[in-house]
This record gives structure tokens, C-alpha cells and sequence, in this order.
């Protein structure tokens, strides 16, 4: 069952959300004068148009993990798993969109790891103690599409989506030579919104905010983003943004077939580099 705090964490994530959205919409009558005379033809920004951006996901997974019966404790087979709560390391993600008007289908996936080598604790016999390596997996895929809400040829630019999002967990160990491995998918619906405005001298802000599963696949997750972007020259533009997921899932099973994360969590930067066609449409 998800716990207080993480309803608490949701409630606190939309509110993020719709005063972003808020915010942005708020500004628009001040900006729509100052950008009047440069507002590109409504015709022009009704082309198709297609936007790749590859990224390299600087990564932090944490999180309390249960496997087999005991809370709290990471148990494969006959072994105790030594789970690490925290974990710096590397992955990768990438999206792909598709739009034109105001519609926009995007597809994004990510991608990243824990591992490490530890000393696993035979239940059975909790005086034989054997150093193994375990991994822990992190994957998803989006699918969404999105409605630009804010008025045409005016910045900031606000977007709404719904989608659904493919979860992958796995946690493969090897302790003794023997080898074994543990995974779960789900897939999620997933509601949000996201921003963007021009800061000036190529420069672009932008953030969102989602929430998904709702006791459907996942009990309940969200994640919130901010970044910057610069755009180079022609198609290619520049991002950094901050990313925080959180994730909370029990498949309800029990006993060795338990797989549950409370509080799980995969955040850090995306660093990458967007090449859009035709690029200057919206």
C-alpha cells in the first residue's frame, strides 16, 4: 500500500504543476504586446515537423526494495541480498516527437543501473557469509500526446499530455556461481504538463510535471523536470535539465514471488542535444 508520505509528495507535485501552468498563462497578456510585431504567421507554425534528442543521464537510484518475505530486506532464493539505498552512477534516454499545429506525439525511453559487490548471507545458515554481485535495472518507455493550450505564436508555450508508460525493473545477482534473476512490468497511465519560454539570446527554459499508475499498474508515481536549452545554429539546440522520478509499486504477490519498492526513486541530469526539422517551427 502507498504510504501517507507519497500522497502527500503527489499532492505537493501538482500544486508545482498547476501554478507553473498558472504562471505561465498569466504572463502571456504582458508578453503577447512586446512580441507582436515579431510573431511569425499562423501558417508557419502548422508544419510538420520531427525532433530527436539523445541523452546522457547522469543517474542516483535509491529506494526501500523488498524481495521474497521480510520487509525492507532484498532476499534472492536462500540468499540476503546486501542492497545499497544509494548509488551514483550512468545511463542513457532519448525522445522522439512528432507534431504539427498544436499536437504533438512524443515517444521517450531512459534507462539506467545500480550494481555492486557485496557479502550475501545464507538464510538457511546466517554463518555462511559468500561475496556475490547484484544489478538492479531501471527502464521505461512514454508514449504521450500533447495540446498546446497557450495562446498561438505567443511564449511561454504550455502544453498538456496523457499517455502510458512501460516500467521494467530487474534484479539479476550471481552469488557462488549461482546465478538468478528477478523482474517486473507494469505499464501506467500518466497525465501532465509542461512549459517552455525563450529567455533570450538562444536560450530556452522549460519544465513539467506527471503523475501516473494510480493504483493501476504502479500504487503511484510522478516526476518533475526543469531545464535549460540553447540553440547552436539550424536544427541543433543544446539541453541540461534536472529530472526527478519517484516510484511506488508492490506486484502483491507473497512470499518468494514478493517484488516491492516503496519510495523508489531514479533522478539526476540529462545532458543532450536535440536536432529538430524543419527547425524554427513550434
Amino acid at each position: 500500500m502507498t504510504s501517507f508520505r507519497a500522497y502527500i509528495r503527489a499532492i505537493w507535485v501538482g500544486a508545482a504543476a498547476l501554478l507553473t501552468i498558472g504562471a505561465a498563462l498569466i504572463s502571456i497578456p504582458d508578453i503577447a504586446v512586446a512580441q507582436q510585431a515579431d510573431a511569425p504567421m499562423e501558417e508557419e507554425n502548422d508544419r510538420w515537423y520531427v525532433r530527436v534528442t539523445p541523452f546522457y543521464w547522469a543517474s542516483n537510484v535509491s529506494g526501500a526494495l523488498t524481495l521474497g518475505h521480510e520487509e525492507d530486506r532484498s532476499i534472492g532464493g536462500d540468499w540476503l541480498v546486501p542492497v545499497v539505498k544509494h548509488e551514483l552512477d550512468s545511463g542513457w534516454a532519448g525522445a522522439l516527437a512528432v507534431g504539427k499545429g498544436r499536437f504533438e506525439f512524443n515517444m521517450s525511453a531512459a534507462s539506467t543501473s545500480v550494481f555492486d559487490t557485496g557479502d550475501f548471507v545464507r538464510l538457511s545458515n546466517p554463518a555462511d557469509t559468500v561475496e556475490g554481485d547484484w544489478v538492479f535495472d531501471w527502464k521505461e518507455i512514454d508514449g504521450k500526446i500533447s495540446y498546446e493550450i497557450s495562446p498561438a505564436s505567443i511564449s511561454p508555450t504550455v502544453r498538456m499530455y496523457a499517455g502510458l508508460r512501460w516500467m521494467h525493473w530487474i534484479q539479476d545477482q550471481d552469488v557462488d556461481g549461482e546465478v538468478s534473476n528477478f523482474d517486473e512490468v507494469w505499464i501506467d497511465p500518466l497525465i501532465g504538463a509542461r512549459t517552455s519560454f525563450p529567455l533570450g539570446s538562444g536560450f530556452l527554459a522549460s519544465a513539467h510535471a506527471d503523475a501516473a499508475g494510480f493504483g493501476l499498474g504502479s500504487q503511484l508515481s510522478w516526476t518533475v523536470s526543469g531545464g535549460f536549452g540553447y540553440h547552436v545554429a539550424g536544427p541543433l539546440s543544446l539541453n541540461a535539465m534536472y529530472v526527478y522520478k519517484q516510484v511506488s509499486y508492490d506486484n502483491g504477490k507473497e512470499g518468494d514471488l514478493r517484488f516491492e519498492w516503496e519510495d523508489g526513486v531514479a533522478q539526476g541530469w540529462f545532458f543532450g542535444g536535440t536536432l529538430q526539422y524543419p527547425w524554427g517551427s513550434q
